[in-house]
Parts: C-alpha cells; sequence; structure tokens
C-alpha cells in the first residue's frame, strides 16, 4: 500500500510539472512572447506591492504579486501585452513580477533586470522584447523566490 502511494504522488508531480510546460508553451504562442527559464532557489504574504528606485534612473516599474496563482496575476495583465515570460514553477513561495519597461523600440533591443530583497537575494535576468513590437512600452513577466521585492533595469 506505501508503495502504492508514493507512484500515485510521483504521478501527480509529474503531472504537475507538465501541466506548468503545457500552460507556458501555450500562454507564450498565444501571446507571442519570448520565454526564459530560471534556475533561481526559493527565499511570503498575499499582497501586491509596486517598486521602483527614485534614487537611479530606472527604465522600468515593477509589479510584484506575493500570495497569489499565476491564474490572478494573469487576470491583471491585458491579453498579448507580455513579451517575456521568465517561470520556474518549482521555486516555493514564489513572487510573480511584472515588469514595464520604457524604452524605444529597436533592432537589438535588451534589458537587464537585477531583482532584490532583504534576505540579501540578488537574481540578474537578461530579456527582450518580442519581435514585432510596437511602442516604448515592453512587459516581462517573472516568477522569483518570495523574498524578491524590488527591481532595477538597464536598457541595451
Amino acid at each position: 500500500m506505501h508503495k502504492k502511494n508514493r507512484s500515485k504522488k510521483a504521478f501527480e508531480n509529474h503531472m504537475r510539472i507538465l501541466l506548468a510546460v503545457i500552460t507556458i508553451v501555450g500562454l507564450s504562442t498565444l501571446s507571442g512572447c519570448n520565454v526564459g527559464n530560471s534556475e533561481s532557489q526559493p527565499s511570503s504574504s498575499n499582497t501586491m506591492s509596486e517598486s521602483g528606485d527614485a534614487g537611479a534612473k530606472d527604465v522600468a516599474t515593477y509589479v510584484f504579486h506575493k500570495g497569489k496563482s499565476f491564474a490572478e496575476v494573469s487576470k491583471t495583465i491585458p491579453d498579448g501585452s507580455i513579451d517575456y515570460l521568465d517561470m520556474n514553477t518549482l521555486i516555493s513561495p514564489s513572487v510573480f513580477v511584472i515588469v514595464t519597461a520604457t524604452a524605444p523600440t529597436r533592432e537589438g533591443l535588451r534589458f537587464t533586470t537585477t531583482f532584490t530583497g532583504d534576505d540579501g537575494i540578488q537574481i540578474e535576468k537578461n530579456w527582450e522584447p518580442s519581435q514585432g513590437v510596437e511602442g516604448d512600452k515592453h512587459v516581462g513577466l517573472f516568477v522569483l523566490p518570495a523574498g524578491a521585492d524590488a527591481g532595477h533595469t538597464t536598457v541595451h
């Protein structure tokens, strides 16, 4: 009986991972966004906060969604507005971060966003807008350890 329970749990874990992969691929296909994968380690509350470093020149705004599901967060984003998706569904607890960077669209446009937190966490993400995007607003959605609470983005 114990062996049967373990194999059932293993099957359920495999199905969760498969569902997460299908969701990510489906979302990236529907929205036309670039997809990245983070290898961050876990670092908690049901909150939404905004961050931006007023002291330093930053080209982006940040919205941190702590303690929320992907479904809840995705409802706050207009359809087709995500340029870049970086999701590691194995991080728990996690925070979803919506980064809106402002820069004129041009060939080779790239961003580096560094996320930090009170617990000493520092995670750097390199990303770029989707191809064919018009305008100067570019949106990235990231899943990070829950300790992340601030960001800074530079344009390349």
